[in-house]
């Protein structure tokens, strides 16, 4: 597969089969998240204190799997709403792909559940972005 670019390749590679590609993924997606809160956390119409709990997230997210072997990290798109959405459907996405390579007697099922769970609230956070 090749190295993703863009949220939509994100998406593609945490269906891959491969765990090493899957976990890239996730720390890109996670990556993509961080970025998007730093964007937004002083723009008006974002919630700059849910911005902040986004990246200290992401960040822990982030930290707890392997950092990718190759490639460039996946830039943010221009931060929006509609953006924030996206990047928490992302790491919805994360949160499955995590839970289900938890199967793998090769993997650490506990901290792939941790990372999972930190991608799951993340994923809540960004949604909580876009102020009322």
């Amino acid at each position: 597969m090749p190295t993703p670019t863009s949220l939509d390749d994100l998406s593609r590679a945490l269906a891959d089969p491969r765990p090493e590609v899957v976990l890239t993924a996730c720390w890109q997606a996670f990556d993509v998240g961080l970025e998007l809160a730093h964007a937004v956390a002083w723009q008006d119409g974002f919630d700059e204190l849910q911005a902040l709990v986004t990246t200290q997230l992401c960040a822990e997210g982030r930290s707890l799997l392997p950092l990718p072997r190759d490639g460039d990290p996946v830039t943010p798109p221009a931060a929006s709403p509609a953006t924030a959405n996206r990047c928490a459907e992302l790491l919805d996405g994360v949160r499955a792909a995590l839970t289900s390579l938890t199967d793998s007697p090769e993997l650490p099922a506990e901290s792939l559940r941790q990372t999972a769970a930190l991608a799951q609230q993340a994923a809540q956070s960004l949604h909580a972005l876009p102020a009322e």
